[in-house]
């Protein structure tokens, strides 16, 4: 066991390595090597309704479903042994699909970390009991404020006094199983409606004995790739703090600040939706923008198809190929996404 687990590391750096001089020196479009971390949506139904979130809004422009474990079973053996992390969620509540804490497993036992983004609205004491036994390292909540009254404001249909409840639960599974994880972290996305919260937050969140991390919100999820960068501000300007220093963007010129020149996701990251499908990116939310599908491809065939070929040269080279179109294609024209 121990050798193996030897083995799988060197693998891991190895692969580490060789992609990344790929995506910082060479920047070809073929990719030896494949992905170290993968963000993988179990599921794209959602309790809550966020108002910038295309599930929020009920949009219609991908199926509604749960991934099932044999899909997640394929992702695993096929990648896994290259995999540093696996994120889980994208577009939904990680637990409401059933098998989350079977696939949690699966990847723990394979020696990926994993963490989920969720809402937590939704937990009991078995459930909690079912997060510390399945070996997830870290487990990131969505708190917008520290009441009701400013948590419903972003977070529509939750319940602020539910999610505290559930931290609890977790922390009290965590010391009944004298476990070290999963590290728990408080993520408040900052709103012209919490920002005079966050020292009361951070402060909740020490006396919880959880981490703390603020976020800048962003523009409409599943529609940023289409907006420049005036667009992306007018999109989100209702929910922009008064404070600059909590947003993304410069409110006298309306552009954001530290702006990407460059995307190394196509070399070192990917997105595998519910049903497999694969994305070049977390915000690509269009079935129509997938580059494949893992259900009856190869992950490896996906990573270096036309599709994935194009979108890295085009990010290469910063010149669209007029003859294959990427969805990647809006992300040059309109400025990286941050």
């Amino acid at each position: 066991m121990w050798l193996k687990h030897k083995i799988g590391l060197w693998l891991k750096s190895f692969n580490h390595y060789l992609i990344s001089f790929q995506n910082n020196v060479l920047k070809n479009s073929f990719v030896l090597g494949l992905p170290e971390y993968l963000v993988v949506d179990v599921t794209n139904i959602c309790n809550l309704h966020c108002p910038l979130c295309p599930t929020g809004q009920e949009r219609k422009e991908y199926p509604i479903g749960k991934m099932e474990f044999r899909t997640f079973k394929k992702i695993v053996d096929e990648l896994g042994i290259w995999l540093y992390e696996i994120s889980i969620g994208d577009w939904g509540e990680p637990f409401l699909n059933d098998d989350i804490y079977k696939m949690l497993k699966y990847a723990h036992k394979a020696n990926i970390k994993t963490s989920i983004f969720t809402n937590l609205n939704i937990l009991d004491e078995k459930m909690a009991q079912e997060i510390i036994s399945s070996g997830i390292d870290y487990l990131y909540v969505s708190i917008d404020g520290v009441s009701q009254n400013t948590y419903e404001k972003y977070r529509q249909d939750g319940n602020f006094d539910k999610v505290m409840e559930n931290i609890n639960l977790v922390l009290r599974a965590k010391e009944k199983y004298k476990s070290a994880v999963p590290k728990i972290i408080w993520q408040l996305l900052v709103t012209k409606y919490n920002e005079m919260e966050i020292d009361k937050a951070r402060a909740m969140a020490k006396k919880l004995g959880v981490d703390f991390l603020l976020g800048k919100i962003r523009c409409d999820t599943g529609r940023e790739l289409f907006m420049n960068d005036e667009e992306k501000f007018r999109n989100v300007e209702y929910w922009l703090p008064s404070n600059e220093e909590y947003s993304r963007y410069d409110y006298a010129t309306k552009t954001r600040k530290n702006k990407k020149s460059y995307c190394s996701f196509l070399w070192t990251t990917a997105v595998i939706n519910w049903d497999g499908s694969v994305a070049p990116c977390c915000a690509v939310y269009s079935e129509k923008d997938m580059f494949g599908n893992m259900t009856n491809q190869k992950f490896q065939y996906i990573w270096n198809n036309l599709k994935y070929r194009t979108a890295r040269k085009i990010v290469r080279s910063k010149t669209i190929d007029a003859k294959i179109q990427t969805v990647c294609e809006n992300c040059l024209k309109n400025g990286f996404i941050d």
